[in-house]
């Protein structure tokens, strides 16, 4: 199939926006899924890695699920989200 033209482009990137922001207005934590077996490895992996008191980054959050999870199980760590989606930020930020 041919590429898009400019206007479809705008037209296709206008709905996705909508369509995210809807989620968003929605956004309230009830649809994260524990089991994923990445976000499992990807915990092990760091869990014993930290401590009460330290600061952890986790670089390409998403929407938060390893950062949330290691919140709850150090609750004197420091632990930062961060990630180039605004909109994974900002459900991360209304679900967490």
């Amino acid at each position: 199939t041919p590429p898009p033209n400019h206007l479809q482009q705008t037209e296709y990137d206008y709905s996705r926006k909508h369509i995210l922001r809807r989620i968003l207005e929605k956004a309230d934590g009830r649809d994260r899924v524990d089991g994923n077996p990445r976000i499992e490895a990807a915990a092990r992996l760091v869990e014993p890695l930290v401590k009460n008191g330290s600061a952890v980054a986790d670089i390409g959050c998403g929407i938060g699920i390893v950062a949330e999870r290691l919140g709850k199980r150090f609750p004197g760590a420091q632990i930062i989200g961060v990630d180039i989606s605004p909109c994974n930020i900002e459900y991360a930020r209304r679900t967490i």
